[in-house]
């Protein structure tokens, strides 16, 4: 979805948790727990782990060398002490929220910003 300033995304933030072992996707997750109507279209994606996570959060997507996004297969991992991770959009385009999938082996917390 390209970026257009005369209609630019809303501001998401808040704190969503994650299902123990299902790979879900982040927008889904948003949709659900923060606002029904957000359509995913955002300049820059943050997601914390909860400093009080007891297990790591995954990052990613299913590929179609490596199978559903897991505990083995994933981009990104946000540990347990609270990382982040970053997306952003390029030059006339916005960070792709409705790809982004999170999992967790147990269930945990993590904190969204979508801007």
């Amino acid at each position: 979805m390209a970026y257009d300033p005369l209609n630019s995304p809303a501001y998401v933030a808040g704190t969503l948790t994650v299902p123990a072992g299902v790979p879900t996707n982040l927008l889904a997750l948003i949709q659900a727990s923060l606002e029904p109507n957000y359509n995913g279209a955002a300049l820059g994606v943050t997601i914390q782990a909860d400093a009080a996570n007891s297990d790591n959060v995954y990052v990613g997507a299913a590929s179609h060398s490596g199978g559903a996004l897991s505990a083995t297969n994933y981009g990104y991992v946000l540990s347990a002490s609270g990382s982040a991770y970053r997306s952003s959009a390029g030059a006339g385009f916005s960070a792709p929220v409705g790809q982004i999938q999170v999992f967790a082996v147990a269930q945990q917390t993590i904190h969204v910003e979508c801007y």
